[in-house]
């Protein structure tokens, strides 16, 4: 009887150290899987996030930047959705969100003038459209944009354009006082 009941015990400390062996193997495993997972979601990020930095240069935009490149990186992006970690896909997101938002408020800017006064990181000092006038500039709201160096350009920009108008306004009105001192 003694007999049978240390082959029992032996057969259970067997089983129990089989046991044992083979859940830490899948403990491992798991781990080894998950660890893969995440290093290939931290791959996928930084491919996308270096596709998004050909879209900027410092705080500016890329030069001759349009929407339909802004468009390509964000439907990889949308693709990309599930095979990134989900608050980077947010970073990501948002990132795009301030570029378009960047873009627009360029662009806007920019229609103030003949030809376009900011284009990446070139600054052109331009002449202002004949039709432009104060309120056209004060509709643009800059305020959207954080503070940054390019968001102090596009302030000193519409600036630079109010100083303009106002200028020419004086010269007109200087103007016709003086064709009416003559008549």
């Amino acid at each position: 009887m003694k007999r049978k009941r240390k082959k029992r015990v032996l057969g259970l400390m067997s089983y129990m150290i089989a046991l044992v062996i083979v859940g830490s193997g899948l403990l491992m495993y798991r781990n080894y899987t998950q660890q893969v997972t995440i290093e290939r979601q931290e791959a996928r990020y930084q491919k996308l996030s270096k596709e998004m930095k050909h879209l900027t240069i410092d705080e500016y935009l890329a030069r001759d930047l349009d929407i339909k490149q802004i468009e390509k990186v964000q439907k990889k992006v949308n693709t990309e959705k599930d095979k990134v970690v989900q608050s980077k896909y947010k970073v990501l997101q948002d990132k795009l969100s301030l570029i378009n938002t960047k873009l627009a408020l360029q662009e806007a800017v920019n229609s103030l003038f003949k030809t376009p006064a900011l284009n990446g990181l070139t600054l052109i000092e331009e002449e202002l459209k004949d039709n432009i006038t104060v309120s056209d500039i004060d509709k643009i709201d800059l305020s959207v944009l954080p503070e940054s160096v390019f968001k102090t350009t596009l302030v000193q920009l519409k600036s630079e354009a109010k100083t303009k108008i106002e200028v020419v306004s004086e010269e007109t009105n200087d103007e016709n006082e003086d064709d009416v001192a003559y008549n």
